[in-house]
């Protein structure tokens, strides 16, 4: 009513490894404060207060703020994607396989049963270590139902060590066929993914396509002196995480919540 004619958008980019429930101190302390409030509804409200803040200090001071006319063509695409064999050169993604690091939970929100960074390295250094994973093994295939994982599977996985084989029988709980999808605006690209991604991740998709898109721009002769690529995560479906390669090797909550493998982010850019 304050504000006729107003459309404001805001994206959950790529937020996959960042948390508002935790505040560096900057003294080499990190506060679980839920982002200031005594409580998570409180602290909700907080960050929704200060969206707002922004949006209204940028229609009352807009000398203050940046801004670029949008102009040239509105396009859409998109495309549904099989993410248990999407090959890229010698590259490709695997079934859907949850590793059993993602027991361990986030920074902000541990899980009961064991830490972050089960990787294939670390199991073998314990005998105890792989008694609990054959005993999550046996837990997932009978009381679930999920098929086994095929050697070529637990190979394209690695170093990933198997929870939950998610998308692997009859009876998967992991769809494959994905959709992904590109909106421009002028000179402004939204690259849309299904997928928490983490912040490394995220970058890397933006450099690529900012490069992509320009050079696609050029093409329709709608050159222009800013292009502007972000990237519109959970949307369309929603299949937990994606991680960088390097991400994945260390197998914390993240890599073992990229379901399709070490090469899901970079199939994905390609």
């Amino acid at each position: 009513r304050r504000y006729p004619g107003l459309t404001a958008a805001f994206f959950q980019i790529d937020a996959g490894d960042v948390s508002p429930n935790m505040v560096d101190n900057n003294d080499a302390l990190i506060t679980y404060s839920g982002y200031g409030g005594e409580n998570y509804v409180r602290s909700a409200e907080i960050m929704g207060e200060n969206q707002a803040r922004v949006v209204i200090k940028t229609l009352v001071e807009p000398h203050l703020c940046s801004e670029t006319l949008l102009s040239g063509t509105v396009k859409a695409r998109m495309t549904n994607t099989n993410y248990s064999a999407l090959a890229v050169g010698e590259n490709k993604t695997c079934p859907a396989v949850i590793g059993i690091s993602f027991l361990g939970g986030t920074e902000d929100g541990r899980g009961p049963l064991m830490e972050e960074g089960w990787n294939q390295q670390y199991l073998e250094k314990s005998f105890l270590r792989q008694g609990v994973a054959k005993a999550t093994k046996l837990f997932t295939r009978t009381l679930l139902g999920l098929g086994e994982p095929s050697e070529e599977v637990l190979q394209c996985q690695y170093p990933k060590v198997t929870g939950i084989p998610s998308g692997i029988g009859e009876n998967h709980a992991t769809p494959s066929i994905l959709p992904l999808q590109a909106f421009k605006i002028g000179q402004f690209l939204l690259a849309v993914v299904p997928f928490e991604t983490t912040s490394i991740a995220g970058y890397r998709i933006r450099k690529q396509l900012k490069k992509d898109f320009t050079e696609s721009l050029s093409s329709l002769s709608e050159t222009s002196e800013k292009v502007f690529v972000e990237v519109l995560a959970l949307s369309n479906a929603y299949i937990a995480y994606m991680s960088t390669y390097e991400e994945y090797q260390v197998q914390h909550y993240e890599g073992a919540s990229t379901y399709f493998g070490p090469h899901q982010l970079q199939n994905t850019i390609a």
